[in-house]
């Protein structure tokens, strides 16, 4: 069974980005379209790895962590996040 990658971004240019790209290196990837469908998607589908983006709709991806480190079933899931954001102080 291939690896899963949750990728969460309002951005449906990434989105399909990311979806080609990783699905041509072998991955299945499962799309989240806003911070609270990551999280349902998160404990639904099980990911090997999630990729965030910072700035979305409902939650966002430091919410969205927030709540995956809570929760006991994806507490070590791994996460990266993306974002646009220039300034320093918001990218710590």
């Amino acid at each position: 069974m291939a690896p899963r990658i949750l990728v969460a971004d309002d951005d449906t240019t990434l989105q399909k980005l990311f979806f080609h790209s990783l699905k041509m290196e072998g991955y299945e990837v499962i799309a989240a379209h806003d911070g609270n469908e990551a999280v349902e998607k998160a404990l639904k589908e099980r990911p090997d790895l999630v990729v965030l983006d910072v700035m979305m709709p409902g939650l966002n991806g430091f919410d969205v962590a927030r709540k995956l480190r809570e929760n006991p079933a994806t507490l070590t899931l791994p996460i990266i996040m993306l974002t646009g954001l220039t300034d320093v102080q918001e990218k710590i």
